[in-house]
């Protein structure tokens, strides 16, 4: 566990309970998803983590965890989210289960400060406690759940480089929209729209190639534009969003496949994960956009 997450204390609360701690572990790129039991009530001491800040979600059982000068009593509707500064300090109940996830510091700087376009003035300090029972923090949580499920079946979704970079930078950028933090009045801002002339500039970059077309915040930061504005000026300049406009040149190139591809010889599933795309999500847009299923398209 140490060498996966970060050196901690650990010490067994009752000694009446035998230790037998159990731990899952598989990286992405920035995250790290785990699954730990201790079967004992336990006192974990990681301190300052310093590189990464850490989701604990209980699947069972509950924990008082403290960070800095803060403390909630974790349970299964209500997670925690460290932040990196600041001593971490955990005492667990023996029934617990968790889901571990460890977002590296780099990237949750890199797709703020990508949002904003302009550096960071400060750390970024989460709000400790997050209910996730309802509304947009629910929502987040599933996806984190979904994102467990799939490491759990071995999904092949999550060795696609692709899908794994647009999977967390979302995951990301949604925990810095619902979880309160430093610098969510920022996030929250309006903004002015970029120029039409950014906008074209834009669709060029994207366009431009055969390839995987790159990602909202890449594309930003290639025009030098902080993403808020970016995505700001394609709602106010073409009704549309720049996801959506992503999407679509994603569809259009893996049309573009499977019209070329045999089928004896190329499947669906190779395609889809080609293009970054969840195949179940692939064919509901795929036929809203070219009115025929993609089974059928490779077909032809």
């Amino acid at each position: 566990m140490s060498r996966v997450l970060c050196p901690h204390r650990l010490d067994v609360i009752d000694p009446r309970w035998p230790l037998d701690a159990r731990m899952n572990s598989t990286r992405l790129h920035h995250l790290v998803v785990n699954y730990v039991e201790y079967s004992a009530p336990v006192l974990v001491e990681p301190g300052e983590t310093g590189s990464f800040s850490v989701v604990q979600a209980h699947l069972r059982g509950q924990g008082t965890v403290s960070s800095g000068q803060d403390q909630v009593l974790a349970t299964r509707d209500r997670i925690v989210v460290s932040s990196s500064r600041e001593p971490l300090r955990m005492s667990l109940t023996a029934d617990s289960c968790l889901v571990l996830l460890r977002i590296d510091s780099s990237a949750v700087e890199t797709v703020l400060t990508g949002f904003l376009g302009e550096d960071l003035r400060q750390p970024v300090r989460f709000e400790l406690g997050m209910h996730v029972a309802y509304g947009a923090p629910r929502s987040w949580y599933r996806s984190l759940l979904d994102c467990v499920a799939r490491v759990d079946k071995r999904d092949a979704v999550l060795v696609s480089p692709v899908r794994i970079d647009r999977f967390e930078q979302a995951m990301i950028f949604q925990l810095l929209a619902v979880q309160h933090n430093n610098y969510s009045s920022v996030i929250d801002e309006p903004v002015k729209p970029a120029s039409a002339r950014l906008v074209r500039s834009a669709v060029e970059l994207i366009e431009t190639g055969s390839g995987v077309p790159p990602t909202e915040i890449a594309v930003a930061r290639d025009l030098g534009v902080g993403l808020r504005h970016l995505r700001a000026a394609f709602k106010h300049h073409r009704g549309a969003t720049l996801a959506d406009h992503l999407l679509g040149v994603r569809l259009q190139r893996a049309r573009r496949d499977l019209l070329t591809a045999d089928p004896r010889e190329v499947t669906l599933n190779e395609v889809t994960q080609r293009w970054g795309f969840d195949v179940h999500s692939f064919v509901p847009w795929y036929q809203a956009a070219f009115g025929e299923t993609p089974d059928l398209t490779l077909r032809q």
